[in-house]
């Protein structure tokens, strides 16, 4: 498999079919590696990691951290590309983000970022984690800025399908500072995007989201109505930390609505 190919099947797979992407993953390393292609390899080592982070189970975690030094090692053997080395670079951030190592999360995104100069798209990636590092300190007005620039970015490229990405951060951003009427419609913004491109994990996202804002606003039966829909496309064991969260809102939107024996039992 060229790596041309590899990148085409990855990302429609991600959209549709996101159960085997792990799967899929690990066997393109095995062929690469049976073929001695190096830079296929190391990209399918640093997305398998990428999807493995996205679990937050600390096994995975140090799944991960394996994978990437495996991908180290093969980027050098076969004289990486910048663009490649920024990958591997955010790569580690996003690995140290979900550790709670923000120090080192903050320094790897930073200079990812500085090895993207010429790539907006890449660029708009690695906002999307300086977003999130700066949502979970704390500061706003940082993950607000990061946010945006990265839609803008994505606008200009007329990357319309990631522009969804940038509506749900920006939605879960004024999520977690209470901006409930603001967070909503970036989430419907990012459901439609999820809808037109049939991307399954944006959509999973954007009802989660959905479902956060109306259960905090009292919208109990709205909340389970969002809950019933994500709950259908979620996938174990990718997802089950989502699972869990959904299950929690469940029970809190059965007790909301009044349905105390329902929410006893979804609570356990």
């Amino acid at each position: 498999m060229e790596l041309t190919t590899f990148i085409q099947q990855h990302q429609l797979m991600c959209r549709k079919e996101r159960y085997k992407v792990n799967s899929f993953l690990t066997d393109v390393i095995a062929q690469a590696d049976g073929a001695n292609k190096s830079m296929l390899g190391a990209v399918a080592r640093m997305e398998l990691a990428l999807s493995l982070i996205d679990t937050r189970q600390n096994n995975s975690l140090n799944k991960a951290e394996e994978l990437l030094q495996q991908a180290e090692f093969l980027l050098r053997k076969g004289r990486a590309t910048t663009s490649q080395e920024g990958y591997l670079t955010y790569c580690r951030g996003m690995l140290k983000f979900e550790s709670s190592d923000m120090a080192n999360a903050l320094l790897h995104l930073q200079n990812a970022y500085i090895e993207y100069t010429d790539d907006l798209l890449y660029q708009a990636i690695v906002d999307d984690g300086m977003g999130k590092y700066y949502a979970e300190i704390g500061d706003f007005q940082k993950a607000l800025f990061h946010f945006e620039r990265a839609l803008i970015n994505r606008t200009d490229s007329h990357d319309e399908h990631n522009s969804g990405n940038s509506y749900k951060n920006l939605g879960r951003l004024q999520l977690r500072f209470n901006n409930l009427e603001i967070a909503e419609e970036y989430f419907q913004q990012s459901l439609q995007i999820a809808l037109i491109y049939e991307d399954e994990l944006l959509r999973l996202q954007s009802l989660i989201g959905l479902e956060e804002v109306a259960l905090a606003t009292g919208r109990y039966q709205d909340s389970k109505t969002l809950i019933g829909d994500a709950l259908q496309i979620v996938h174990s064991p990718i997802d089950d930390y989502r699972i869990a969260f959904l299950y929690r809102d469940l029970a809190e939107a059965l007790l909301g609505n009044g349905e105390v024996e329902e929410a006893i039992v979804t609570g356990k």
